[in-house]
């Protein structure tokens, strides 16, 4: 009865507070990105077992040159970002990230936070980079929500899932940009760069 649901987001056997239920919908995530799937085997009183089974590749890979990509441009310098994200650890990182490109961070763990944070907030929002999947408001709530005050605010959508994955739920759509997790540093500075230098009027209509 359970193994039915151990990849449904926010399904979680712990009590409140103790456990979040995506540890493995987003292993599922990645797994099935890569064109793999995961087998979960368990009897009581012998234990659980988790096989993840991902395609051979018979060639060598090559790995892209690392960059440079610890200074921002001039053009987005000034910017502010919201930053929401439900996981502490994943939160942090991308905190650093952004702190370190010199960027002006906002960062809150969950929707209704962030919006009661932006309430009193006179400042400007340049760009929102949001979770999808989160307790509460989910990403794409959250960003309708926030445009109320910041109608030429960008947006950056991250997720465990695949873009197909959640795009299935309505819940992306194809003119927003989007990063699946876990990506690469140098990716995420550069999506970063190339939205907030999209005009301001793209989309608007």
């Amino acid at each position: 009865e359970i193994k039915e649901h151990l990849f449904e987001p926010f399904f979680t056997t712990k009590e409140i507070g103790e456990g979040t239920g995506l540890g493995l919908a987003t292993v599922y995530g990645i797994v099935r990105q890569h064109n793999g799937y995961v087998l979960i085997s368990s009897e009581i009183g012998i234990g659980t077992t988790v096989k993840i089974f991902l395609p051979l590749v018979a060639k060598e890979i090559s790995l892209p040159e690392k960059e440079d990509v610890d200074q921002h441009t001039e053009s987005d310098a000034d910017a502010v970002i919201l930053l929401v994200e439900d996981n502490d650890m994943v939160r942090k990182v991308i905190l650093d990230m952004l702190l370190r490109q010199g960027y002006t961070v906002y960062a809150f763990e969950t929707g209704d936070k962030t919006m009661k944070f932006l309430s009193d907030f006179n400042g400007e929002v340049d760009l929102l980079i949001t979770d999808l999947i989160m307790p509460g408001i989910n990403g794409k709530q959250l960003h309708y929500e926030v445009k109320r005050k910041y109608p030429e605010l960008k947006a950056i959508y991250m997720s465990g899932y695949s873009v197909d994955a959640v795009s299935h739920y309505g819940i992306i759509e194809e003119s927003i940009d989007y990063m699946q997790k876990p990506f690469i540093k140098s990716e995420f500075i550069r999506k970063i760069a190339e939205t907030l230098k999209k005009d301001k009027r793209v989309g608007e209509e």
